[in-house]
C-alpha cells in the first residue's frame, strides 16, 4: 500500500478515494460519506422503531388530518337543518294509517279502526243539532260496533265471499253516517 493509492467505495457510492478518506470495515472499503450516511440511517432506526419517537412530519400530519375532521364538523353543524315537527308528525300518521288500514284478512271486518271512532266521535260531539255529551258518544259509538261485528258474523255464517263482506261492512258504516243528523 503506497501512499497514494485509491481504492473503489464498496457502499453505495463507487468512487475511488484515497487512504484518508476511505476506511476498511468488515472486509468492505467505505468512505467517510457512505458512513456518516449509514450511522445516520442506524440512529433514526433505533429512535424512530425501535424507541417509538414520532418524526416532526408524522405529528404535523396528524394534526392536519384532525383540524380538517374539526372544519368538516363544524361545516355540518353550521348547514344542519332541523328537522320540522310537522314532519314527523305526518310520518307517524303514514304509519298508523298503514297499521290501521283494512288489510283485507279474515279478522278485519267487524270493528271500527282508532280513526273511524274518532271521527264518529267528532260527528257526536259537534253536530248542531242535538250534540252528545262526551259518555253518551262513547256509549254510541259502543252500540255502533257491536251492531256492525254482528252484522259481519251473520254474513260469515252464510258463507259470503272476504270482499263482499268488506263491501257490505262498508255500506253499513255509512248508512250509519248519514242515518244520524
Amino acid at each position: 500500500m503506497k501512499k497514494g493509492d485509491k481504492y473503489l467505495c464498496e457502499a453505495g457510492c463507487n468512487e475511488k478515494k484515497a487512504k484518508p478518506d476511505i476506511k476498511r470495515i468488515g472486509r468492505q472499503w467505505k468512505c467517510c460519506k457512505c458512513l456518516r450516511k449509514q450511522r445516520k440511517e442506524k440512529r433514526d432506526y433505533i429512535l424512530h422503531n425501535v424507541a417509538g419517537v414520532r418524526r416532526r412530519t408524522e405529528i404535523l400530519e396528524e394534526v392536519r388530518i384532525r383540524k380538517e375532521e374539526r372544519e368538516r364538523i363544524r361545516e355540518e353543524k353550521r348547514n344542519f337543518t332541523p328537522i320540522v315537527p310537522g314532519s314527523i308528525q305526518e310520518k307517524r300518521k303514514d304509519k298508523a294509517s298503514i297499521r290501521q288500514g283494512r288489510l283485507g284478512s279474515w279478522y278485519i271486518f267487524g270493528y271500527l279502526t282508532k280513526t273511524e271512532k274518532e271521527f264518529l266521535y267528532k260527528k257526536y260531539t259537534t253536530r248542531k243539532e242535538n250534540p252528545l255529551q262526551p259518555e253518551q258518544a262513547w256509549a254510541k259509538i259502543k252500540k255502533d260496533v257491536a251492531h256492525l261485528s254482528e252484522h259481519v258474523k251473520k254474513l260469515r255464517q252464510k258463507n259470503i265471499d272476504e270482499e263482499k263482506i268488506g263491501n257490505k261492512f262498508k255500506e253499513e258504516f255509512a248508512k250509519m253516517l248519514e242515518g244520524d243528523k
